[in-house]
């Protein structure tokens, strides 16, 4: 029988992720488990610092084939899910943008949302085998019934801070980048296939258009509803300039994009998108949620969470359906209709949360694991030359002014973050949960932390 490892846990987008990773790793600690987490970008230029462990990616398209492969060598097990993998683009763009045979081969094993998506892996051109593992997401845990009390105090100060309001979530990273040029990013990730480049192209006009409109929305909602306050919260990949230059005239409408959605969601009035997943977070909090669709497309909507949201397809509609949310006139959001809706496309289990069926899983390995041949001497020492190199590559990168690995885009995914804050939700989790007695956090060295007993 094999010990099992450390996990490693890289987060890319703190709002994002980060709580639900935590919570993952509390679980893996409370088991004895260590977890080391942290800034994706941070672990992989220093994990030759970190002993071997579960390496829990989060995507597995060809350009992440190199970072597995000097994983893989360094004495990792790699394991992954796809942050992406409930709001998903149509099944042959998704193989040309997120998989690869080339990552595939380096993986132990996928867990998956739901069965849609594992249906969706297991028709992949090139499925290797890989296990595929229907446990759900971590991000999901957060919004369950017994888990959602760990917002409540950030639901408070967000009230407190702003009164009531109206909540616009923009997911338009491709047509608002922060960094790069959308056209010069799409080509870097599909152009092999040419039915796919077409797709993309096609895809970006369509989010440019869109995303024009439902700026223009915006601004008319702000103006329609003087009293009512308004906060857009921009996709992590997006331009937060562009959005606070176009929301200065309006009194009444700010910019926000701190911490995790959750607590917004459940602190508003009701939440405005199009296509976004949190949309679907929305609706399984009890939240009003509306997808404005001024324009629509077969090729290039994500249904998904629309179909969870009244659906308004012109400014009329929508200030009809915003005013009578706000007066209590419209029917309220049922997160059981919601579930049903899910089922196939989200893991959720009565008794148990995501992230034990992950542990579990994991431990389940592990127990019956004899232990695979550790790679040689020669071959660790060539990875860790890689890594270095690569770390290297990645800090000179980072004093470029519009690069993804700019030191200021990369607070803007992963601010900057104390072992105090970090105690904080940890703590947190302890009160609401009952669990996690011993757990603590040190820190490993910026940005990164290790939780353990």
């Amino acid at each position: 029988m094999s010990q099992i490892k450390p996990l490693i846990l890289p987060v890319e987008t703190q709002a994002r992720e980060f709580d639900a990773k935590l919570l993952l790793a509390c679980v893996a600690a409370e088991r004895g488990i260590p977890a080391y987490i942290g800034f994706q970008n941070r672990i992989r230029d220093r994990i030759t610092t970190l002993p071997p462990g579960i390496f829990i990616a989060k995507g597995f398209a060809s350009k992440k084939a190199k970072i597995m492969g000097i994983l893989t060598r360094l004495g990792h097990e790699i394991y992954a899910w796809d942050e992406e993998g409930l709001v998903h683009h149509p099944p042959q763009i998704y193989y040309d943008r997120r998989l690869s045979k080339q990552s595939l081969k380096y993986l132990s094993g996928l867990f998956a949302w739901g069965n849609d998506y594992k249906k969706m892996i297991e028709d992949f051109p090139d499925y290797d085998g890989t296990p595929i593992y229907c446990t759900g997401n971590p991000r999901a845990d957060l919004l369950r019934t017994e888990v959602r009390e760990f917002y409540d105090a950030s639901v408070r100060q967000l009230r407190d801070r702003l009164g009531r309001f109206i909540l616009l979530n923009s997911s338009f990273g491709t047509s608002n980048l922060a960094t790069g040029n959308p056209t010069e990013r799409e080509k870097g990730t599909a152009a092999s296939v040419r039915d796919s480049k077409t797709w993309w192209q096609g895809q970006l006009a369509y989010r440019v258009e869109l995303f024009e409109l439902y700026r223009d929305m915006t601004g008319k909602l702000a103006a329609k509803f003087p009293d009512r306050r308004f906060v857009v919260r921009p996709h992590p990949a997006e331009s937060l300039e562009t959005w606070r230059e176009f929301a200065a005239p309006f009194p009444n409408l700010s910019i926000e994009h701190e911490g995790n959605v959750a607590p917004w969601l459940m602190a508003c009035d009701l939440m405005i998108h199009n296509g976004c997943q949190t949309g679907i977070e929305g609706a399984l909090l009890g939240t009003p949620v509306v997808a404005y669709q001024p324009i629509r497309s077969e090729l290039y909507d994500r249904p998904l969470p629309n179909a969870v949201s009244h659906q308004c397809e012109t400014l009329e509609q929508l200030y009809d359906r915003v005013d009578a949310i706000i007066q209590g006139k419209a029917p309220p959001t049922d997160p059981a209709a919601v579930m049903t809706v899910l089922t196939d496309y989200l893991v959720h289990e009565k008794d148990r949360l995501s992230v034990d069926h992950i542990v579990d899983i994991l431990q389940e390995i592990a127990g019956r694991n004899t232990g695979g041949m550790a790679p040689s001497a020669g071959a660790r020492y060539s990875a860790w030359c890689a890594a270095e190199l690569r770390g290297l590559g990645k800090w000179l990168r980072s004093f470029r002014s519009n690069d993804i690995y700019s030191n200021w885009h990369q607070r803007q995914q992963f601010p900057e973050l104390e072992l105090a804050q970090v105690d904080e939700k940890i703590a947190r989790f302890k009160n609401v949960l009952g669990r996690f007695k011993d757990v603590k956090a040190t820190v490993v060295q910026k940005d990164i932390f290790l939780v353990s007993r």
